[in-house]
């Protein structure tokens, strides 16, 4: 018995091993096509890890596609933050990394605080084009997706 585990614990590494990472060029690389498509960016960004989570380099990848930025788990900030103190913070941070915008948002995926708003900012912005979601591992792109698509069916509704 403890042999058959052994070989199946050797074969689930092996697969692990056989997939490899892609690197940030490689990622950068296959995300080019975006500078020459019509299309709307939504970046996610951590509230609680923004120096972590902040994508560098997306105006180099997306053009001069507009770009909603995202921020993410906002109901896990202290009791009291004002969010409008916490969105100025983020559009300075923008600025200062030169990140013209076309709109900030601050989200809880969680609650669905904030949800309908960039639902309907994807709507009026969007005209026609596909929408990309990009972010860091973890900030909540899946969380937020889902949260996004369910808003959207209820508009709809």
């Amino acid at each position: 018995m403890k042999e058959k585990e052994g070989k199946a614990e050797q074969e689930e590494v092996s697969e692990v091993s056989r997939r490899r990472l892609v690197t940030p060029e490689e990622l950068r690389d296959q995300l080019k096509h975006l500078r020459r498509k019509k299309v709307l960016v939504l970046k996610l960004v951590d509230i609680l890890d923004i120096n972590g989570s902040f994508l560098t380099r997306v105006r180099e990848i997306v053009g001069s596609n507009p770009i909603i930025l995202v921020a993410t788990k906002t109901d896990l900030l202290p009791k009291g933050t004002d969010p409008v103190d916490v969105l100025d913070w983020l559009q300075n941070l923008a600025d200062r990394k030169r990140l013209q915008l076309a709109r900030l948002h601050i989200v809880s995926c969680t609650s669905g605080e904030g949800i309908r708003q960039v639902s309907q900012q994807v709507a009026r912005t969007r005209k026609g084009r596909d929408v990309y979601v990009m972010g860091a591992a973890n900030v909540g792109k899946s969380s937020f997706i889902r949260a996004l698509v369910r808003e959207m069916g209820n508009m709809q509704s």
